[in-house]
């Protein structure tokens, strides 16, 4: 809706410029609206579960020597005796002096040509050194996307130590795998996973801004033509 003023100015100079600087407050509230959406999906984290305090596995998958393990019980000693990094559960790989043969996975929604970032916490149940394989899995579920090894080498009562890598996505779903180092020792010592998260990466507010002034500006070239 035009005021009387708006409607008298139309197709004049003035008027041209009005329409322009409503077009542009638009152009503005769109862009605002953007970097908000975007932020939130960038926040998101993909991995259900990442902290493990449902007290299950699920929806991860696991083989061999991994655990859900819980400080609630006062059974297992965090982080060479500190609390779990989020909540009162982690996982625990090779506890009870087992072999080191434990496996974790699950697959998630991504995709094709986006950057996303792993971060994850990971320690040990008391001093010592530990390593853990980490590893993303394309769409196949069988190529390796990105590869990482933890290793932590924490002292007693030491929080565990949070790492963290970017792969790009080649399909609609990727798998982040993580395997416990078959050369780690077993006697006393267990890895230690918590806070488990995958983030998507979104365009920078200079590359929104630089878009929609390129929207604006493809505007203003289809109301001059009208």
């Amino acid at each position: 809706m035009f005021s009387k003023y708006e409607e008298l100015s139309r197709g004049t100079p003035l008027g041209q410029k009005i329409e322009q600087e409503l077009y542009l407050m638009k152009i503005k509230s769109i862009l605002a609206m953007t970097v908000l959406l975007a932020a939130g999906a960038a926040n998101a984290n993909l991995i259900t579960n990442g902290n493990f305090e449902s007290g299950k596995l699920t929806p991860w998958n696991g083989s061999g020597n991994v655990s859900l393990v819980s400080a609630k019980g006062g059974d297992f000693w965090f982080g060479g005796g500190s609390a779990a990094q989020d909540g009162v559960y982690a996982i625990a790989f090779n506890s009870g002096d087992k072999a080191p043969d434990g496996v974790l996975w699950q697959t998630f929604a991504t995709q094709a040509g986006l950057t996303y970032t792993v971060s994850f916490d990971y320690g040990t149940s008391r001093g010592g050194s530990q390593s853990l394989l980490t590893s993303i899995l394309g769409g196949d579920g069988v190529a390796a996307l990105a590869n990482m090894t933890a290793t932590a080498s924490n002292t007693d009562h030491q929080p565990l130590i949070t790492y963290n890598f970017s792969f790009v996505a080649d399909g609609s779903q990727s798998t982040l795998r993580f395997a416990d180092s078959r050369q780690n020792s077993t006697g006393s010592l267990d890895g230690i996973l918590d806070n488990v998260s995958v983030v998507s990466a979104v365009p920078e507010p200079a590359s929104l801004a630089l878009l929609c002034i390129g929207m604006a500006g493809l505007g203003f070239g289809r109301r001059k033509k009208a």
